[in-house]
């Protein structure tokens, strides 16, 4: 497929996929369930909204999803329907196993997600562990707290609009928290996720020393390429520590353990 044809796919998708405002259903779901039932309006969807005012189904096009295609677009690598669509499933099913949206994700100090597998204590994680799931955060910032922002929102709009949601002056008050919150992301987003709940319980205890933790960055160096973390292999820290020293030279940074 050429550039063109790529885009033109996506802006498709994009309005293909636009969510109801009533159900949450997409628009392409919306049509196919138009006609199926006899006994509907002509014009009715996926959901009963707007039954009693004679008015079909909203839907409304993911903003988040245009300003990505519009950025892609100036960076010159947009991706496919499919990248996008993998990307996406990857997203619901590592927030599924978490059981937690990422407001609630970053807000909490108990347990981190590693990647594909279940919820770990970070009590139980050791420093090296520890020290690398913060530099994920760090590397992730500004998509991590994209998702924070509209997690954020949706959670306000539901806690308003609950029977027993907090007082006006209350909702006013968690309205500019937030607010501010997303002010301090866009503004900068890794000083940030450096205060948020879990990113403080990742990084307590680890060394302030720049030695201890340049010591404490060699080991994950080390534990990120080492076959013993997988079982895969036995552990050879003697050799991979001596690779490390002849790179350390050249290395720039501190490579990502694969969480």
């Amino acid at each position: 497929m050429t550039v063109a044809e790529v885009i033109a796919a996506r802006r498709r998708h994009i309005q293909e996929s636009a969510p109801c405002v009533g159900c949450g259903g997409s628009l392409a779901d919306c049509k196919a369930a138009r006609g199926t039932d006899p006994t509907a309006p002509p014009w009715f969807g996926c959901c009963a909204r707007g039954v009693q005012a004679s008015i079909p189904c909203q839907h409304e096009p993911d903003a988040q999803a245009a300003l990505a295609l519009l950025a892609e677009i100036e960076a010159g690598e947009v991706r496919t329907v499919e990248q996008v669509e993998a990307e996406r499933a990857e997203r619901k099913a590592r927030a599924a196993a978490r059981g937690m949206s990422w407001f609630e994700y970053l807000n909490q100090d108990r347990q981190w997600q590693p990647n594909g597998r279940p919820l770990v204590e970070i009590a139980d994680m050791d420093p090296a562990w520890r020290y690398n799931a913060s530099r994920w955060l760090e590397k992730r910032a500004a998509k991590i707290g994209a998702r924070y922002m509209l997690a954020a929102h949706l959670w306000l709009t539901a806690v308003i609009a609950s029977p027993l949601g907090p007082s006006e002056s209350s909702a006013d008050s968690l309205e500019r928290d937030i607010e501010q919150q997303c002010f301090e992301i866009a503004t900068n987003p890794v000083t940030w996720i450096r205060v948020t709940a879990l990113y403080r319980a990742l990084v307590a205890g680890l060394p302030d020393c720049s030695v201890q933790l340049e010591a404490l960055a060699a080991h994950a160096r080390h534990w990120s390429t080492c076959p013993a973390r997988k079982g895969g292999d036995e552990c050879r820290c003697d050799q991979l520590r001596a690779d490390d020293d002849e790179r350390k030279a050249a290395a720039s940074g501190v490579p990502e353990w694969t969480i």
